[in-house]
């Protein structure tokens, strides 16, 4: 049956060459518009491995850009700061989540070398962020005095580092500079950057004001009571403003800041499916207009069909049949073409991602061609055999 119809497109292959490449050009665009959201849905489904709900951030500018003075300055506004008003507790962190800044370095075990993201954070951020731990202990009081950086590594670095499972303990360094790092816990992924950048391996060394550090932390970040007022935002800069007079200082929240953090990346993604609905809108309505036109011009094949003992069903058959082979054939050259973006230009998406879009592009086609051949199809089968022979 398939090959009888395959024969039917062949011999009206001058209109039927055109319906193919649109869907080859539409199963493209459908493609990339569902690869892109299975990849960020993806992504969304793995924790933060954090919590980022009733925080705040302070972001301090020094004027000498971080010297030993001000880092101890730092944690002594750190403590005074903890109880006022709604502050539950107050931490000592580098790099702040949700902001593009970032501190990527080689880390290197036993001669293997790994590219992780770096981060400085005090004693207190474990219970202020929520970190669970998966192996070993937070920083603590047994620390000081250590000439080794202690720090807590997350999972995805100690399976790229340390294949054979055992991190605890051992010494890790970087070819950047002179710090000598020991594992003393393993946490889940740490996702910095937000829920929809790629998982990159983590570091957290210990923010020990008695200590060097390449990059010095200037940063707090308060846990909230939940009873905080937007009106508490200026009495925090006045007390600041005594405290550190000579400082600048950006007060703001995780909340918002993450809704910002998200709009360049989601916004584009709205357009994006904006654009492929109405280019899937119009795909069926021109497919529509096709396919009663061309109802209209086989009306005397079609009644001769039924009056040689085809039956309504068979005709209703005929055209769908039709329809989805042209977008079989469409969605196949759509595939071809698309496998090549991988092998040509590796993109940070997984396989599973490429299968889901790829069935999923070719879901959406097969269903918009069912539906807009239904209705021509029916006129089909309602075409009477004396009238049509008549007609001809």
């Amino acid at each position: 049956m398939i090959k009888h119809y395959l024969k039917l497109i062949w011999n009206r292959k001058r209109t039927s060459k055109w319906i193919v490449a649109e869907f080859a050009l539409s199963f493209l665009a459908v493609c990339g518009a569902m690869t892109a959201f299975f990849h960020f849905y993806q992504l969304y489904q793995i924790p933060l491995g954090f919590e980022y709900r009733d925080k705040w951030q302070i972001r301090f500018q020094m004027p000498s850009q971080g010297s030993e003075a001000q880092i101890k300055e730092l944690f002594r506004i750190r403590d005074d700061l903890e109880g006022f008003g709604p502050i539950q507790s107050v931490s000592v962190m580098q790099m702040l989540p949700f902001m593009n800044s970032t501190w990527s370095s080689t880390t290197t075990y036993n001669g293997k070398d790994v590219n992780a993201v770096h981060n400085f954070m005090d004693d207190k951020a474990q219970a202020i962020l929520g970190i669970q731990l998966l192996e070993g202990r937070w920083f603590g009081p047994q620390d000081d005095g250590s000439d080794e950086y202690p720090v807590v590594i997350d999972s995805l670095l100690k399976e790229q580092l340390f294949p054979d499972g055992n991190a605890l303990g051992q010494l890790i360094s970087d070819p950047d500079d002179s710090m000598l790092k020991r594992v003393v816990g393993v946490m889940p992924r740490f996702r910095q950057h937000g829920e929809l950048a790629v998982c990159r391996p983590y570091v957290i060394v210990r923010a020990d004001p008695n200590k060097e550090a390449p990059l010095p932390s200037r940063n707090l970040v308060l846990k909230m009571d939940g009873s905080q007022t937007p009106e508490f935002e200026a009495t925090l800069a006045k007390k600041l403003e005594a405290m550190a007079p000579s400082w600048n200082f950006n007060i703001s929240n995780w909340i918002d800041q993450r809704e910002n953090h998200l709009k360049p990346t989601l916004i584009p993604l709205y357009i994006m499916g904006i654009i492929i609905s109405f280019m899937l809108l119009m795909v069926g309505l021109g497919l529509l207009g096709v396919l009663w036109q061309n109802v209209l011009q086989r009306v005397q094949e079609i009644g001769l069909r039924q009056a040689i003992g085809a039956s309504k069903v068979d005709v209703l058959k005929q055209i769908a049949w039709e329809m989805v082979i042209k977008t079989g054939l469409g969605i196949a050259i759509g595939m071809v073409l698309a496998l090549q973006v991988p092998l040509l230009a590796p993109l940070p998406v997984i396989r599973t991602v490429w299968v889901a879009a790829f069935v999923g592009s070719a879901l959406v086609l097969v269903l918009l061609t069912l539906l807009c051949s239904s209705y021509p199809a029916f006129l089909a089968s309602r075409i009477e055999p004396a009238l049509a022979l008549k007609d001809e």
